[in-house]
């Protein structure tokens, strides 16, 4: 790979950067490319050929787990335009994923898969793609034992034996159909045009110079192939004083300490600050872990008195303006909400998704810390188990993926809670419906409220002491009082998660436990009588040592 600087005889970015501001002829080239660049860049990508190329893009992305699969949108010359990772079981991530690249105007995909994934659903993404008129041209599957990816054209490990249709490798080409050479995948690249944005957005104005500003920032970051996470610092005159690159991540988002972004706002004494972060795929839609994050700095900056005044996202197409596309209502430089955003209260159609998705987050957490204090006051041992469980899943899903945390805890209320673990008015209700169906209760006035007071009553008894409860009925309706037969008859009923008490099975657990009980006590009786025997004959002995004695003394 070709290093910028050299390529322009610089040694450093700060060499580059003077021969850019002096004008000289030899930059012209890259000039011109950083001309291109600041518009919107449809494609800049090398097209994929082969199952080569396709491994080279793969190398840059993410490996796929178990549950998600890569998908990269490309347009009808295999030219990358778009990338994202997706949730091969969940069929609303498949959806959002797809949406996005059909958005970026692709016509064709190239799927990347786990070897363990389930294979019906990686099928399905392939169907949908298909059923929409959008061809899977290759898919490649890692195989993660060996640490290796395979093509499923080629039918074999990659190799760049198996070439897809061709197509030119030609320069980028301007509107006025001039050759522009492509700068952006020099090594330097992207080092370089951060620091010339830098520099770029120095004493610029966040009131007056804002569209230069986002365009130097669109320039410094929309080849990233990492999500940087940075900040504009300016003065009480809306003057920028520094720009700041705090966090660099992955494919797909990066880590944001609050922290270090305060730290440094406070450190400089700004008035106020703007930050900023891109997205490798392209496009600037707001995600809500990226409206999460502006929320909690909008929220300290209040405490703090500090202005927030906007957040960017960076794509190849546009910068978008959280103030004006998404929440104006999250930042407090009025001025700047006045003069520039022009609006007093945002109708985004991200809003309303966000405000469905924090509806949705607040009745799980509810429901969540209900689960986990049942959980920890009547089932510790329980508890142990999913808190470790619950660690794992943690660990592998982001915050923002509020649907499988949804399914998580759905799945964990059902498999381990129902019917035994966690018994609730409605689980009662219900239960006790489904007997009442198979009795004979009349349904006249004078009754209904008896049979209302007594199903209150049956329900309360379920969730206080389902065990009690359990061995009551099967007392009453079996006559049987013996505690013994009935704790074996509860532990046998427990561990039979499809019984239940009108079931005739009962009768053959009764039986069970009734023969049981009666082969313990015959083996305890007769544990009792060698008990009795050993101590008999002991006393004998005791009797017949003590009277030789006697004889003994007498004869001396």
């Amino acid at each position: 790979m070709s290093n910028l600087y050299t390529a322009f005889e610089c040694e450093n970015k700060e060499q580059l950067y003077n021969k850019i501001i002096s004008g000289v002829d030899d930059i012209r080239p890259l000039l011109d490319f950083l001309d291109y660049a600041k518009g919107s860049l449809v494609s800049i990508e090398k097209p994929i050929q082969s199952d080569e190329t396709f491994y080279e893009y793969v190398k840059q992305l993410n490996k796929p787990s178990k549950s998600k699969a890569q998908l990269l949108f490309v347009n009808t010359k295999y030219v990358p335009i778009h990338s994202t990772s997706v949730s091969i079981n969940l069929r609303d991530d498949v959806k959002r994923a797809i949406s996005e690249g059909l958005n970026a105007g692709a016509s064709r995909a190239f799927l990347t898969y786990h070897d363990k994934s389930i294979k019906k659903n990686v099928s399905r993404i392939d169907d949908i793609l298909k059923f929409i008129g959008m061809e899977v041209i290759d898919k490649m599957k890692y195989i993660e034992a060996d640490n290796e990816f395979e093509s499923y054209r080629n039918q074999n490990i990659f190799s760049g034996a198996f070439t897809y249709p061709e197509y030119k490798d030609s320069m980028l080409v301007h509107e006025e159909n001039n050759e522009i050479k492509d700068f952006s995948k020099y090594e330097a690249y992207n080092e370089f045009t951060s620091y010339l944005a830098e520099r770029e957005n120095e004493s610029l104005n966040i009131i007056t110079d804002i569209e230069q500003i986002k365009s130097n920032l669109k320039l410094g970051f929309q080849h990233e192939r990492q999500e940087v996470f940075g900040c504009l610092l300016y003065d009480e005159n809306y003057n920028i004083q520094k720009t700041l690159n705090l966090f660099k991540g992955g494919i797909a988002s990066s880590i944001v300490d609050t922290r270090i972004l305060f730290k440094e706002v406070l450190k400089n004494e700004a008035a106020g600050f703007i930050v900023y972060h891109n997205h490798p795929s392209g496009t600037t839609v707001a995600s809500n872990e990226d409206i999460s994050i502006t929320k909690r700095i909008s929220k300290v900056s209040d405490d703090l008195g500090l202005e927030f005044c906007d957040h960017f996202i960076i794509g190849k197409e546009q910068v978008l303006s959280f103030a004006k596309d998404v929440d104006s209502m999250l930042f407090n430089n009025i001025d700047y909400i006045l003069d520039v955003v022009n609006v007093r209260e945002s109708d985004s159609k991200y809003k309303a998704s966000h405000e469905e998705f924090e509806e949705k987050e607040n009745i799980f957490n509810e429901q969540f810390e209900e689960l986990c204090d049942d959980l920890k006051l009547n089932y510790e041992v329980e508890y142990e188990k999913f808190e470790k469980t619950y660690k794992e899943f943690k660990e592998n899903t982001p915050k923002s993926d509020l649907d499988s945390y949804i399914d998580f805890w759905d799945d964990y209320n059902a498999s381990v809670r129902l019917e035994y673990l966690y018994w609730n008015d409605d689980n009662s209700v219900f239960r006790f419906e489904k007997a009442i169906e198979n009795s004979t209760i009349e349904s006249s006035t004078s009754q209904k409220s008896d049979f209302e007071d007594a199903k209150k009553t049956i329900s309360n008894m379920i969730y206080s002491n389902y065990e009690n409860y359990v061995k009551a009925v099967i007392s009453l309706e079996k006559g049987i009082d013996d505690i013994d037969v009935l704790d074996k008859v509860f532990r046998e009923f427990m561990d039979d998660d499809d019984l239940t008490l009108l079931d005739e099975k009962i009768d053959s657990l009764i039986e069970v436990a009734e023969k049981s009980v009666v082969q313990d006590k015959k083996k305890d009786a007769s544990k009792e009588n060698i008990n009795d025997k050993s101590k008999s004959d002991l006393n004998n002995n005791e009797k017949k040592q003590t009277k030789d004695i006697k004889n003994k003394d007498l004869s001396l």
